[in-house]
C-alpha cells in the first residue's frame, strides 16, 4: 500500500516538475495545422476542467481517451453543442457499441460553424485608391470523422485507438501573375488541407480502490496536426473512508498535457455525484492564456430501458467572456 502511494505521488511530482520547467522557458505558438482538432468535446468533460482521460464508459470517451470506450454499456449515442468564442460554434456526435469479448467500436464526428466572412482581393491597379476589391462573402469548412476501437485486456487494463479523417477548407486566395503587364493573369488557389489522424490511449486500474492511471497520444499524423501527449490520475476519494457503493461519490482527476503547439499545461477537476443521477462539477486550468475555472451540472435519469445523460458546462474565457456547452447522451 505504501509503495503504491509513493509511486503515485512521484508521478504527480514529475508532472509538476516538467510543467515548472516549461513555464520558465516561455510558450510555443503557431506550431500546427488544424487547431480545431484539439477543441474539448462534451459538457461533462469540459465542466471538470478537461481532466477526463481517466474516466471510462462515457459516451464521449473517444474524444478524450479511446481506451475508455471499452467500458461503454451496450449501445449509446451522444451529441454536444458548444457556443465557442467570437460567435463560433461547433457540434460533435458519437455512436458507440460494446460487443463484449470482441471489444467496443465507436464512430465520431466534429463539425465547425464559423458563419460567413467578408471577402476581399488585392487590386494592383493604381487607379483603385483602396488597393482592394470587395468579393462579397464566403464560408469555410472544418470537420473530422473517426472510427475507434477499444478492448479490456485484463480486469485492470484497457487499450484503444481511433483513426480520423480531418478536412479543412479556408476559402481561396487570388493570385496575380505578371501584374500590371499585358501578360497579367488571375487565378484562384484553394486553401485546403486533409489528413489522416490517429489517437491512442491506455487506462490502468492499480487495484487499490478506484485509483486509476491513463496515458493518451492524440492527433498524431504525418503533417503538423496539434499532437498532444497526456498523462492523468483519478480516483473516487470517497473510497478512502467509505464503501464504494455509497449513495454519493467525489471523483477527483488531474491531467498533465504536453501539446505540440503550446506550453505544458495541467487540468484539475472534481465531480460530485448523488445516487449517480445528480451531478455537480468544477475544474481549473493551469498555464492557459485565457481559460481558468469551469463549472457544470448534469442529470442522468433512467426511463424504461434507456439511460439518459443531460449535461451543461460553463467556462471562463478571459477577454472572450465565457463559453457554454450542452450535451445529451442515450444508452440503450
Amino acid at each position: 500500500m505504501r509503495s503504491l502511494l509513493i509511486v503515485v505521488s512521484l508521478l504527480i511530482l514529475i508532472q509538476w516538475a516538467s510543467l515548472s520547467r516549461a513555464w520558465a522557458v516561455g510558450k510555443k505558438v503557431a506550431q500546427s495545422l488544424m487547431p480545431f482538432l484539439e477543441l474539448e468535446i462534451g459538457a461533462r468533460p469540459v465542466a471538470v476542467g478537461g481532466a477526463f482521460i481517466t474516466v471510462s464508459g462515457d459516451p464521449s470517451s473517444l474524444f478524450w481517451n479511446p481506451a475508455g470506450l471499452a467500458d461503454v454499456r451496450g449501445r449509446d449515442v451522444f451529441f454536444s453543442h458548444t457556443s465557442w468564442i467570437a460567435d463560433i460554434g461547433y457540434n460533435a456526435a458519437a455512436v458507440n457499441l460494446n460487443l463484449g469479448d470482441v471489444g467496443s467500436f465507436g464512430l465520431t464526428a466534429l463539425i465547425m460553424d464559423y458563419g460567413a466572412f467578408y471577402a476581399t482581393t488585392v487590386d494592383p491597379n493604381p487607379a483603385n485608391w483602396r488597393g482592394y476589391n470587395d468579393e462579397g462573402t464566403f464560408t469555410v469548412s472544418e470537420y473530422e470523422f473517426g472510427l475507434g476501437y477499444a478492448r479490456r485486456l485484463t480486469d485492470q487494463f484497457s487499450v484503444g485507438g481511433q483513426v480520423k479523417y480531418a478536412y479543412q477548407q479556408l476559402g481561396s486566395s487570388t493570385v496575380y501573375s505578371f501584374p500590371g503587364t499585358p501578360f497579367q493573369t488571375i487565378s484562384k488557389q484553394p486553401n485546403r488541407t486533409t489528413a489522416i489522424v490517429y489517437d491512442l490511449g491506455t487506462l490502468y486500474y492499480f487495484g487499490f480502490k478506484s485509483l486509476r492511471f491513463a496515458m493518451t497520444l492524440t492527433n498524431f499524423s504525418n503533417i503538423q496536426t496539434p499532437m498532444t501527449f497526456k498523462v492523468g490520475v483519478g480516483m473516487n476519494v470517497v473510497d478512502l473512508w467509505a464503501e464504494s457503493d455509497q449513495d454519493y461519490s467525489i471523483n477527483v482527476s488531474v491531467d498533465a498535457l504536453h501539446p505540440r503547439d503550446y506550453s505544458e499545461t495541467m487540468n484539475l477537476g472534481v465531480e460530485l455525484s448523488y445516487l449517480n443521477v445528480f451531478f455537480l462539477r468544477a475544474g481549473y486550468k493551469l498555464n492557459y492564456d485565457e481559460q481558468r475555472w469551469t463549472l457544470g451540472t448534469g442529470v442522468s435519469p433512467t426511463i424504461g430501458t434507456a439511460h439518459f445523460s443531460i449535461d451543461y458546462s460553463y467556462r471562463s474565457f478571459g477577454i472572450f467572456n465565457n463559453v457554454q456547452s450542452i450535451s445529451v447522451g442515450i444508452t440503450f
